[in-house]
């Protein structure tokens, strides 16, 4: 389903949520698509695909991903995502992340993302679109863990620039420090966590606080 956005109304949404960056996809008369309950602007008024194209293979490109931030979080954590998870999850260590595919017991896939161990009892799954949240909560019955909703937006910076792009952004210089997941502070004291794979950068910004 494609939607084109004039301007913003208050009123009903009809069940999507609008990012907080919505504002400048609409300065850009944006055409979006819903994407895990939320609006992904896809094109542009003011550009077209093919510059877009060369833009982010030359220089960068920023754009927000739709994709959809759950938390487990407790004593189980790592339970519950090990039996969840195809991959040996004990083996992922605090500051890393990994690419997960959750399965149903039968081997059906449910969906994949990525999987960022926070702290030791604390993990992100950055899904893309599916329904994961409701089997989460589903198996974790009788585990000491709570599945919630971090209330997060991801951005993908990507392209050869990317990493000035965000030594520019930050306190400090992050081009030489930046692990596979690193919580960086930006110039107005807020906290984003980078998920890293070569020149692709997935920037995570944390509405709420951590």
């Amino acid at each position: 389903i494609y939607i084109t956005v004039v301007k913003s109304r208050p009123g009903f949404n009809y069940g999507y949520i609008n990012s907080p960056f919505i504002q400048f996809d609409y300065a850009r008369n944006a055409t979006f698509l819903v994407y895990n309950g939320r609006l992904m602007p896809i094109s542009f008024e003011d550009s077209n695909r093919i510059d877009d194209y060369w833009s982010l293979r030359e220089n960068a490109a920023m754009y927000p991903t739709g994709e959809l931030p759950t938390e487990i979080k407790g004593p189980d954590a790592e339970r519950l995502c090990d039996l969840i998870f195809t991959k040996d999850i004990t083996k992922l260590n605090v500051g890393r992340c990994v690419y997960g595919i959750a399965c149903y017991p039968d081997g059906g896939m449910i969906v994949d993302g990525i999987l960022m161990r926070l702290e030791k009892e604390r993990f992100w799954f950055v899904q893309a679109e599916g329904q994961i949240y409701s089997w989460l909560v589903a198996k974790s019955a009788g585990l000491d863990v709570k599945i919630s909703n971090p209330n997060i937006w991801v951005n993908q910076v990507q392209g050869p620039l990317s990493l000035k792009i965000l030594d520019a952004a930050c306190d400090e210089n992050i081009s030489e420090s930046l692990r596979l997941l690193s919580p960086t502070p930006n110039k107005r004291n807020l906290f984003f966590f980078i998920s890293r794979n070569n020149n692709n950068l997935e920037v995570l910004k944390i509405i709420s606080a951590i």
